[in-house]
């Protein structure tokens, strides 16, 4: 037992010194991803629409350095945008916990990119006005050019 806890000790101390670091610099150098844009939103303007048993909650978001718009579908029955993580859909196959991938874009400066991949993240809480919610919108998105956008927006919205 002692001989194998010996060898397997060799092992790696053999392992260990030799490494060439050489090939995490390669790593460093050659990121298959950009660093993904961050900002902090604010909210421009949203607004509701039901058609069918779906509602499609259609908001516009800017910061300093990226705008996003996106609509949001969810069961028409909650009178609220649905705390879940929406996932990209086309208007053609509207479901609820979706965005519509075709009206989902982000604009940097001055560029419209539309977002071909990735989450956008709703957290719901009522306030005492019940048709007033505190929300949470967080994404981790792409566009078609493998950008990727952290974007986040907290505050009331009413419906």
């Amino acid at each position: 037992m002692k001989l194998r806890y010996i060898f397997t000790a060799a092992a790696l101390l053999a392992a260990l010194f030799s490494c060439d670091v050489s090939g995490v610099d390669d790593l460093e150098e050659n990121w298959i991803y950009e660093e993904p844009t961050v900002a902090e939103l604010s909210l421009s303007g949203y607004s509701a629409t039901t058609q069918d048993d779906l509602t499609y909650y259609t908001l516009s978001f800017t910061s300093s350095t990226v705008n996003l718009h996106t609509v949001l579908v969810a069961t028409s029955s909650y009178g609220y945008i649905a705390a879940t993580g929406y996932t990209e859909t086309t208007s053609s196959d509207p479901k609820n916990g979706y965005y519509i991938s075709e009206d989902t874009y982000v604009t940097v400066g001055g560029s419209t990119k539309y977002i071909s991949d990735g989450t956008i993240t709703v957290t719901a809480t009522a306030t005492e006005d019940a048709s007033t919610y505190t929300y949470t919108i967080s994404t981790v998105i792409f566009d078609s050019d493998s950008n990727c956008y952290k974007l986040s927006w907290g505050g009331d919205m009413t419906f």
